[in-house]
């Protein structure tokens, strides 16, 4: 009789496999959740009492005698660490280097740029006294990657961190359904490759290079696979093809005595393409009911680490920019129904819960707002005019009457539609 292993079948059946589902874990981290989110629970309040009475929940340990619901419990959290961050508020309780409060593929800490830093370092140690992020100090700790995503979510200085489940679009709380794909792609993900031997070798070398102190140790981060870059899709290869070319007395001596500069000079290009000042740009139009444009503006950005904290960013200064302009009676359209929903019902994306509190404290400025969801098509205009920001170095803020006169011709035609 053959058989089939339990792991086989619960793939998916696009993957050969028959799309049962292991239900212990992800189940069980179901109930992890609750007691990590539901304090006053009491649920909550009896294992407290019993198990971590001086420990918070994620570091409780199973003790000694412990029941089978407790013990099954601590295996159910095991998968929620993998999966949850914290969700900065006035960042006094979240350690900068012991939790995890930045996502990239995963929840993770920073990286550090620095070789001596503060382990006791809090996040409240990088938010200013406006209750705005330290750009300055961001970017003397942290890699240009990382400052990024940190910008992306401001800090909400009136609250005290929360939990978040980071493979929810919202944030918003732990499902078994995302529990059971976490767990299904931690074990499709493949074994790193590992070339340990000819890696041990190369970096010994590197060292012998007659070159700059930065070049080695570029070459022995590269090596080590710290260079923070995205993960090429098609293929993963490193640099030890190079490396050995050195020693290629075929090679003229001045191609050799190159390649370490190259490389470099790559890595030193790359960031200065993606990060080094990489700004994007944002736009508005006012229309009234006839489609006549009343006003409309355009501002330079900070990179957002993605869609929604892009769109929601924009919609605050589009907010603030009408109350300014003591418009009273308007609709909001965006063509990111995602940032739509989250604004509606705020309670269930806490992850943008810093924007999300900033945009219904400005709604009440108003007597009548009303925000819809529209096409791409529906927004070529302003889409056009922050396209522009940094295409045709538009970087100053602007704001004017009317429509912009190079794209009037196309405002008309927007209009008689």
């Amino acid at each position: 009789m053959h058989w089939v292993s339990w792991e086989k079948m619960c793939k998916t059946r696009k993957e050969g496999g028959l799309g049962f589902r292991d239900i212990g874990e992800f189940l069980l981290a179901k109930q992890a959740w609750r007691l990590l989110t539901k304090p006053d629970s009491l649920l909550t309040r009896v294992y407290k009492a019993r198990y971590f009475k001086q420990k918070d929940f994620m570091n409780a340990v199973v003790g000694s005698r412990p029941s089978f619901a407790w013990r099954n419990i601590i295996h159910g959290r095991d998968l929620l660490e993998k999966g949850i961050m914290k969700n900065i508020g006035n960042g006094q309780s979240t350690s900068v280097w012991n939790d995890k409060w930045i996502f990239d593929k995963a929840p993770r800490r920073p990286f550090n740029k620095q070789s001596l830093f503060d382990l006791e370092l809090m996040v409240s140690n990088l938010i200013t006294h406006q209750g705005s992020w330290d750009h300055a100090l961001l970017s003397e700790l942290f890699f240009p990657p990382d400052v990024v995503r940190i910008m992306s979510y401001p800090p909400n200085i009136g609250l005290e961190h929360s939990y978040i489940w980071a493979y929810n679009r919202n944030g918003c709380c732990y499902t078994v359904k995302s529990g059971n794909w976490l767990i299904s792609h931690l074990k499709q993900q493949p074994p790193p490759p590992t070339h340990e031997q000819v890696t041990r070798c190369l970096k010994k070398k590197i060292w012998d290079l007659k070159t700059l102190p930065k070049i080695k140790m570029f070459l022995w981060r590269a090596l080590s696979g710290v260079l923070v870059v995205s993960t090429c899709l098609q293929a993963h290869d490193n640099i030890g093809f190079m490396l050995k070319l050195m020693s290629n007395v075929g090679v003229p001596l001045p191609l050799r005595m190159a390649i370490p500069w190259i490389l470099w000079g790559i890595w030193k290009h790359r960031n200065e393409t993606l990060y080094a000042g990489g700004r994007c740009g944002g736009a508005w139009l006012v229309r009234d009911a006839q489609g006549d444009v009343l006003f409309h503006a355009r501002e330079m950005f900070l990179p957002a680490s993605n869609r929604i904290a892009a769109e929601l960013r924009g919609i605050l200064w589009v907010l603030q920019s009408l109350r300014d302009l003591h418009l009273d009676n308007i609709e909001v359209w965006s063509d990111c129904g995602a940032a739509i929903e989250a604004i509606i019902d705020s309670s269930n994306w806490p992850r943008y819960s810093t924007y999300l509190d900033k945009i219904h404290r400005i709604i009440s400025s108003f007597s009548r707002v009303i925000f819809m969801a529209s096409s791409s098509k529906a927004n070529l205009i302003a889409r056009e005019i922050a396209l522009s920001v940094t295409r045709d170095g538009r970087t100053r803020s602007y704001l004017s009457r009317g429509g912009p006169v190079w794209l009037s011709s196309r405002i008309e035609e927007e209009k008689r539609r």
